[in-house]
């Protein structure tokens, strides 16, 4: 299901390929942005509670992961694979049973936070190659 999203999000289906843990690691590699985010947050929480070597890539989902990294189900629907995949507990009942060694449940970001992100990123790379380029030009004269 994990891969199956992502590759649904990285490319039209003429074009898409078996998802890498290098296509996580860049948001480019992906069509839609909030897709890209939910999926980095189900692996990082993953990762948190399987341990910093686990690779999501290939192995079940599992719901409960779905609930902590999407902060629930946002008007009924959750963050990823929703009503293909099923979680029998809500995020209150989730949030009883948690110890201190386990994940912190996330919020999920509106996806016009994700796109003030992008742009930062975006300005924030601009600007720097402007002034390399201003800088670079100026050592020749």
């Amino acid at each position: 299901m994990f891969d199956m999203y992502g590759m649904a999000h990285t490319a039209s289906y003429k074009k898409a390929k078996a998802l890498s843990e290098s296509d996580l690691a860049t948001p480019s590699t992906f069509t839609n942005i909030a897709a890209y985010s939910k999926l980095k947050a189900y692996t990082e929480v993953a990762k948190e509670k399987h341990g910093e070597a686990y690779n999501p890539l290939g192995k079940p989902i599992d719901p409960e992961l779905v609930m902590i990294s999407g902060g629930g189900r946002r008007h009924g629907a959750m963050a990823i694979g929703d009503k293909l995949i099923r979680c029998d507990k809500t995020l209150p009942e989730i949030k009883a049973r948690q110890t201190s060694s386990s994940p912190a449940i996330r919020t999920r970001s509106r996806p016009v936070n994700l796109t003030i992100e992008v742009s930062q990123g975006l300005f924030h790379s601009c600007v720097i190659s402007m002034i390399i380029t201003v800088l670079t030009r100026g050592v020749g004269l």
